[in-house]
């Protein structure tokens, strides 16, 4: 015995297996989070009017419902719940405060003032 030990062949492949499946997980955050915060980005907020916000506000809601929704069926059948789970809360989560956000803006805006708050409510882009 040298003193070294090397993990045994199927360990080492065990050990691939849940780095892999740990960045498929990251992946399946990152990716949502990027593509809600680009749309909300690209949305105009500046020129629509409350029938238009009402509406974005409705369908940013059944989307999240429906998300939500398919993201329980995936954790039944996950093999580990409880990593479904948390990618399923990484990934609602941002679509939920970006649509709040953004209604608290048009508020905000329309009403010039939200009360409590004593400057102006911006995006994170305007100056």
């Amino acid at each position: 015995m040298t003193g070294t030990t090397k993990p045994a062949p199927m360990a080492q492949g065990e050990a691939t297996t849940v780095y892999r499946q740990a960045g498929w997980a990251v992946a399946r955050v990152l990716v949502p989070i990027a593509a809600v915060v680009a749309v909300y980005y690209w949305l105009p907020l500046d020129h629509s009017s409350t029938q238009v916000a009402v509406t974005i506000l409705v369908i940013g809601l059944v989307l999240l419902i429906a998300l939500i929704a398919w993201q329980v069926r995936l954790i039944i059948g996950n093999p580990h719940p409880g990593v479904r789970a948390v990618e399923a809360l990484a990934t609602t989560s941002p679509l939920f405060v970006v649509l709040f956000a953004r209604r608290s803006r048009e508020r905000a805006h329309g009403l010039g003032q939200i009360s409590g708050v004593s400057s102006p409510v911006r995006c994170v882009g305007e100056a």
